[in-house]
């Protein structure tokens, strides 16, 4: 009975879906569990915000600083806060309970995906051992109880999807695995910036290592053509996130809140067991787990040993996965600060522990080809593996601590006036001990707000009446003035935010230190409108994006149809086939 249900995938799935189940078990309770980065519960509520100002695709967060806004969406990774926003605006969820969302699907759709990635190379049982220990790694439960990194939590769900449809990709010439193949990319990309600038490289080399050793010398040219037109398929749909953000990037201030020298991990940290809920310093006292993980450090000694004393099937990827596990620990260590230094981009990353998500990644892959084993029966070692994986890390997933509180606890400590049920008439006291560090300021602001300031000022000689605010990035009102003045709004400028007066644009120009908006007004009477508008950019980039999507989304739908067609009527009706061939006897000449 047992051997007849484990032919199927939907038993292995159910087993994924237990487990992770138990894993996010604190999700399920009252309130929320303490985290480092709780900021993302003031990102969700600045996407729900965005959204319901009517901003697609999102760019703006109107109430960071004292509500002077941010372009916080036109740089930050969108997709973990599209997800809560849905369920926050479909089925009314809490921000908590979003939240909780977007953890509990992160986990699970990277189990699933692992899964199914595991069955390129194995069978379902050592894919389903595969799933287990990627779900099971010290530094999964470091992303979710400790850190709360919804970004790297998508991306360990985008990993295994993107190198499984590229490989379909370079197997198959059907526009279905090409289809795929960008949404997996493009997905990626705009869940999380970071995991896709040092997964790149990984890619590269395991997608090139797989064409030379599966594809037909014959087929190599055209499915290296196939997967170039994904990438670049890949750039221009995720392109209304990827072009203003690199476009753009020239109006922010640069520099990163944290230095990567202060966060190389010793390498004692790599190996020996330790777990705390802390942060990240400088030096052998961190207080947060930068183990690669007990079972992950046998996966790598067995596999290391089987290539050097045996054959088997995808050795050479194994090889390639080896090579991407001990690149990433090297780029952890102080000594590869040189190649931090050479490569700019680098710095982004901050915390070069992050290549723990690559470690994580590749040694749960690997764990896989143990059953490849030719002379020995190691079938059931990854099962073995997948089962220490879970003694030794079970007692990582859980939280320090959980607080029975609700949205209003964190909008309070984010915003200076804003709860549950959007402006508050009351300030917050606590929001001024906040820091807003990791906002970076525009290039025309020397100092952030300290207080809520009106949102309109001017000169006394000036009278400002009928104040309506459409939105949260869109104001009107009546302005009386006897003298020509400077009008002065109270957000940060940033090119798109436009002035009308009576429905005549104007410039508009950063002024003071806190670069807020300023725009010259005559005297007289005006009707004045301020709105947050796309860019040149913004506007093709959003435009390139959406021609990308409907010309992919028509092929797919033509070629899927033309393939259900052929199966479902022509090959039941070969005698139509024949009746229908041109070379049939039966057609007038």
């Amino acid at each position: 009975m047992l051997k007849k249900i484990t032919k199927y995938n939907s038993f292995y799935l159910f087993l994924i879906f237990l487990f992770v189940l138990w894993q996010s078990r604190f999700l399920f309770i009252p309130g929320l569990f303490t985290f480092s980065d709780e900021s993302h519960l003031a990102n969700l509520h600045q996407m729900i915000a965005a959204l319901q100002s009517g901003q697609i695709p999102p760019r703006w967060a109107p109430n960071f600083s004292y509500n002077f806004g941010h372009p916080f969406f036109n740089f930050y990774y969108l997709l973990p806060y599209l997800v809560g926003s849905f369920f926050y605006l479909i089925f009314n969820f809490s921000l908590i309970l979003s939240l909780k969302s977007i953890f509990f699907l992160s986990l699970l759709a990277s189990g699933i995906a692992m899964y199914y990635l595991g069955q390129k190379f194995f069978n379902k049982s050592t894919s389903f051992a595969v799933s287990i220990i990627y779900l099971f790694t010290p530094y999964r439960a470091v992303d979710l109880y400790v850190r709360g990194s919804i970004g790297e939590l998508f991306g360990f769900v985008f990993m295994p999807l993107v190198l499984l449809t590229f490989i379909n990709l370079l197997k198959s010439k059907h526009f279905s695995s090409l289809f795929w193949a960008v949404i997996s990319l493009s997905g990626l990309i705009i869940s999380h910036n970071l995991t896709i600038l040092i997964f790149s490289p990984i890619l590269l080399l395991l997608l090139t290592i797989y064409l030379f050793q599966n594809i037909p010398p014959a087929e190599r040219i055209t499915s290296t053509i196939r997967t170039i037109i994904a990438f670049f398929l890949s750039f221009l749909l995720s392109s209304f996130y990827l072009l203003p953000a690199l476009l753009e990037k020239k109006y922010m201030q640069t520099g990163t809140p944290f230095n990567p020298i202060d966060h190389f991990p010793f390498i004692k940290q790599l190996i020996i067991p330790y777990w705390g809920y802390g942060a990240s310093v400088w030096g052998p006292t961190d207080q947060l787990s930068f183990q690669i993980g007990v079972t992950n450090l046998m996966i790598v000694i067995i596999v290391f040993l089987m290539i050097i004393f045996s054959k088997f099937k995808y050795k050479s990827l194994a090889i390639g996965l080896l090579i991407a596990f001990f690149a990433s620990v090297v780029m952890m260590n102080i000594r590869s600060l040189p190649v931090w230094q050479l490569i700019p981009i680098a710095s982004y990353v901050q915390f070069p522990w992050r290549f723990l998500i690559i470690t994580t990644f590749t040694t749960s892959l690997l764990s896989g080809f143990i059953s490849l084993h030719p002379k020995h029966n190691l079938k059931n070692i990854p099962l073995f593996l997948a089962a220490l994986s879970i003694l030794f890390t079970y007692s990582y997933f859980q939280p320090h601590k959980v607080q029975k509180v609700d949205d209003n606890y964190y909008l309070n400590r984010f915003f200076i006036n804003q709860n549950s049920q959007n402006k508050s008439n009351l300030l917050s006291d606590v929001y001024q001990y906040n820091s807003e560090d990791y906002l970076p300021l525009t290039i025309w602001t020397s100092a952030r707000p300290k207080s809520l300031l009106p949102k309109i000022e001017t000169s006394p000689n000036t009278i400002i009446s009928e104040y309506k605010e459409i939105s949260a990035i869109n104001y009107q009102f009546n302005l009386d003035s006897v003298e020509e003045s400077t009008v002065f709004i109270n957000n940060y400028y940033f090119p798109g935010w436009q002035a009308y007066i009576d429905d005549k644009p104007v410039k508009t120009s950063p002024s003071g230190p806190l670069g807020r908006i300023s725009f010259q007004v005559s005297n007289g009477q005006h009707q004045v409108l301020l709105k947050f508008e796309n860019t040149t950019i913004r506007r093709c980039s959003n435009l390139i994006s959406l021609l990308t999507f409907f010309i992919l989304f028509i092929f797919f739908v033509k070629t899927n149809f033309l393939n259900y067609y052929r199966t479902k009527f022509i090959s039941k009706n070969p005698s139509q086939s024949k009746t229908n061939s041109p070379n049939s006897k039966n057609i007038p000449r």
